[in-house]
């Protein structure tokens, strides 16, 4: 399986770090789960492209909506999935 499980948690962002500068990454999500993470609920997310542990924006509709560190970059076979799939709150 090609999915990679990113861990994820909620950063307090730089004092007037408001928006992404240029070249600052940005993941973009839909609702619910962009809130789930920034408040906690949820701790790991799915991607099928690689993905690199440290600061991410968090984007949805053109807007920002918050940042994250991202923990963990782990690859994930279908077996380590479906273990960990109560972690994913689809």
């Amino acid at each position: 399986m090609a999915d990679q499980a990113v861990e994820e948690a909620p950063a307090a962002p730089e004092q007037g770090a408001l928006e992404p500068k240029v070249g600052e990454r940005i993941m973009v999500l839909r609702q619910p789960w962009l809130n789930a993470i920034l408040d906690g609920t949820k701790t790991m997310e799915i991607r099928c492209r690689k993905h690199r542990a440290g600061q991410v924006w968090l984007g949805s509709g053109g807007t920002i909506h918050g940042r994250v560190r991202i923990m963990d970059v782990v690859q994930l076979s279908e077996e380590d999935f479906r273990a960990r799939a109560a972690e994913h709150l689809w």
